[in-house]
């Protein structure tokens, strides 16, 4: 009996532990909700009226925005979901009771519907209840309800309630949250879908916390769902990659990130104005999130474009995000930048909010007045940026109008992101110049078809193929990745491995993008399992013409000239030759299905070979230079390529070297060009124009692509126990280096003197010098300084 007693004494406590434990759980860094302030609290609230009031009699750009409402909510036609905020917004600011009466209506419209959500979704199997066109009902609904809570009667209150509870808020959580029928995971829908249905079905729990004993539950569920979706990493079984890259991108790109983060942030606005005296949960991707819509835009004289790429669009930057980061109390100076770009009025008020989901109520209340003189020329970032969880990368000249960005994807395939690994867009002058085909309408064949796969993108296709078709649906079982970014102002490098999304046609597809002042080197490293034939991609926008091997694009003042150099260059039309490289006019679906085929060039290398290294220099032209090229003068050496750039002022050399591409087993991959020895992939380095001595110590610059070391007359200019990426420039004493390789690194640097100043990554380091090998020593103990 006694151990009977023990028994039943030890299982009370392990379910009382148990129920202690779930109950903490479930309370752990949220609120014990009771009750909550007036109606209405979630974004109109009474101190929000007082300083909208305030703001109308002392702005007359507010004023006028303010009577915009006004005809807006007088029209009679416009009477659907988007007008329910500025109606709200009407009625509280002057108490007229006529918009409350249109608005109750609009909501009672709603709520006498039988379902909330498309046919299309319901009829799956499993039925899915709550999409995104419920999420949105839900949301709006809420809102009006709190707008106009003192003006329903408590019977109207309830049919709205619980509409909103069983129409709105139960099937959301029964698809994508609660355990007992939920049908959505992290792994299947956990993207931008997982934060517009959660999160706005967050902000109709805000709205009825009094009204529904379960709401506080509820709530608790949602916040600790938040950091679980921020910080998903994907999966491995599922071959879906993380929602968010480490440096604050989003994978499935510039829109859908806007779509997704303002929806959290719409949330965390609600919840702050709902309990003023609370915090919210900590949220590290806050704090980058705006450098991924800045680093992806390109700010042009016509306003801002984006980086597109997947079924991203030119227009995808818009005010929402960066505009809800500031209405939820947080701020950086170059957001100021940032929203100045959009220039749409005279005072800044977040356009990209007038549309249903954010309509001009929301916007007179939350967008930030921009005081001119607290503008930054350019944001406080880099001009170039790798994010390489999602592999994407942006590489510009500058922060100003019309410059130049270079962008470059090699990661997944799936969903929204493209079949584009290696692929590269080019903006200049104000123009995207080489760009990518887009996206089209998701019903349209050709979107499967022909967008979503390499065809449709500036990549290498081997026997006219790229890569598995299938990995649309499926994901992509090996991504390709981005890495060792430098940008060192006038010479810029980054590469992209594509082999693991070829890897059916491929053992390797590396592309190195090498950026020498006014020329861009696109050079290929590829080798097949069997003989075939390779293909490489252009597409373009504006007009082109084809003469003596180059083919120049542009569009308005905006010109650049592409010129195949390796393997061959481009057949002279007319002049037919087998071992030229032939241009042939290939033509996709616009992204419109009504409007004609859009062309772009294949350049066909005709030989069948299984290694292959295609080298390619894209020279941009502007209003300077005029109709100036940078000459350029390639040869062949034993095993390596050699290209040589004269520009302005200063040559370049660049050595490609062919025997360091893994061919041979574990011997060193050692060549030597002109008398420089070294076991590097590629060495560019660089000279005054005038210069007649061609030495180790007259070298402006020097770039390393994965090398060890560089000697010349048994002289050492760079030494590293492990293969480096690095880019060196020397003024005087002064030597900036900008480094990419292991996390310890032992690096030996030619210098003529002891330099008075090194930087390594824009940041000073601490060295030692040896007067008779003319070597200083940099100990990099990690591997970012």
């Amino acid at each position: 009996m006694k151990y009977l007693i023990l028994v039943l004494f030890f299982a009370f406590l392990s379910i009382n532990t148990i129920a202690q434990t779930k109950k903490d759980f479930r309370n752990v860094g949220v609120n014990k909700f009771t009750t909550v302030g007036n109606h209405p609290y979630l974004f109109y609230s009474p101190k929000h009226i007082e300083q909208l009031q305030n703001a109308i009699s002392s702005n007359s750009s507010i004023e006028n925005e303010w009577l915009q409402l006004i005809d807006l909510v007088s029209d009679s036609q416009k009477s659907g979901l988007g007008a329910v905020d500025n109606l709200g917004l009407a009625y509280l600011m002057t108490g007229e009771i006529n918009y409350a009466k249109k608005l109750k209506e609009i909501l009672f419209s709603y709520c006498n519907r039988q379902v909330w959500e498309e046919d299309n979704l319901i009829n799956r199997k499993p039925s899915w209840n709550a999409g995104l066109l419920l999420a949105k009902i839900t949301r709006t609904i809420a809102v009006g309800y709190d707008c106009i809570y003192d003006y329903l009667t408590p019977e109207e209150r309830k049919f709205i309630v619980d509409n909103l509870v069983n129409k709105g808020i139960l099937p959301t959580l029964n698809d994508w949250l609660i355990g007992f029928k939920r049908i959505h995971s992290f792994d299947s829908m956990g993207h931008n879908w997982w934060s517009v249905c959660v999160y706005n079905a967050g902000i109709a729990i805000l709205a009825i916390l009094d009204e529904d004993p379960r709401a506080g539950d509820w709530l608790n569920e949602i916040v600790k769902s938040i950091p679980q979706w921020v910080e998903y990493q994907g999966t491995v079984f599922g071959h879906k990659p993380a929602n968010f890259d480490r440096e604050g991108g989003f994978y499935e790109g510039v829109n859908y990130a806007a779509f997704a983060i303002s929806a959290l942030l719409k949330f965390r606005l609600a919840y702050l104005n709902t309990f003023p005296d609370t915090g919210f949960i900590d949220l590290p991707v806050l704090d980058k999130v705006d450098k991924f819509f800045i680093d992806a835009c390109y700010p042009n004289s016509g306003g801002l474009m984006s980086v597109n790429f997947g079924d991203g669009e030119f227009g995808a930057n818009d005010e929402n995000p960066v505009a809800l980061l500031l209405a939820n109390g947080l701020y950086k100076e170059r957001y100021n930048w940032y929203l100045n770009q959009f220039e749409k009025k005279e005072r800044f008020s977040g356009s990209g909010f007038r549309n249903d989901e954010s309509p001009l109520a929301f916007d007179l209340i939350y967008s930030p007045g921009i005081d001119k003189h607290q503008i930054p020329d350019s944001p406080d970032l880099p001009h170039s940026a790798l994010y390489p969880d999602m592999g994407w990368a942006m590489l510009r000249n500058s922060w100003d109008k019309n410059a130049t960005l270079l962008a470059i994807k090699s990661g997944f395939n799936f969903n929204h992101a493209h079949a584009d690994a290696g692929s590269f867009i080019l903006y200049h002058n104000g123009k995207n110049l080489i760009c990518d085909s887009g996206s089209g309408n998701y019903s349209d064949p050709n979107y499967v078809r022909y967008f979503c796969q390499s065809e449709a993108h500036n990549v290498v296709l081997f026997n006219g193929e790229g890569e598995n078709k299938e990995d649309r649906y499926t994901g992509s079982n090996n991504p390709g990745h981005l890495y060792s970014l430098l940008d060192a102002g006038d010479m810029k490098y980054i590469y992209a491995n594509a082999s693991g999304p070829y890897a059916q046609h491929l053992m390797r597809n590396f592309r190195h993008f090498l950026w020498i002042g006014n020329t861009i080197l696109v050079i290929d490293d590829l080798k097949s399992y069997e003989p075939g034939q390779f293909e490489w991609l252009l597409h373009y926008n504006g007009d082109t013409s084809v003469k003596d091997g180059d083919i120049t694009i542009a569009d308005e003042d905006a010109e650049v000239v592409v010129r195949p150099l390796f393997p061959e260059t481009l057949e002279i039309p007319g002049k037919d030759n087998d071992e030229k490289l032939k241009l042939r006019v290939k033509e996709g679906p616009a992204t419109r299905s009504s409007r004609p085929p859009v062309p772009y060039y294949s350049i066909l290398n005709p030989k069948k070979e299984r290694v292959a290294k295609f080298v390619t220099a894209i020279f941009l032209k502007n209003n300077q230079s005029g109709s100036f090229l940078p000459k350029v003068e390639t040869s062949e050496g034993d095993k390596f390529l050699k290209i040589k750039i004269t520009d302005n002022e200063k040559v370049t050399y660049v050595y490609y070297n062919l025997v360091a591409d893994g061919r041979i087993m574990h011997e060193p991959s050692i060549n030597t060009f002109d008398g420089w020895e070294t076991d590097a992939t590629m060495v560019a380095i660089s000279y005054n124009a005038n210069e007649k001595n061609m030495g180790v110590d007259e070298a402006l610059d020097y770039t390393v692509i994965d090398g060890s070391y560089l000697r010349k007359e048994d002289k050492i200019v760079m030494s590293s126990l492990s293969k480096v990426f690095m880019i060196a420039k020397r003024e005087g004493a002064t030597v900036d280096l900008y480094l990419d390789g292991q996390p310890i690194i032992d690096l030996q640097l030619r210098a003529i003197g002891s330099p008075t100043k090194v930087l390594v990554n824009n940041k000073p380091a601490t060295i030692s010098f040896d007067a008779f090998s003319k070597l200083f020593r940099l100990e990099k103990a990690n591997s970012t300084y």
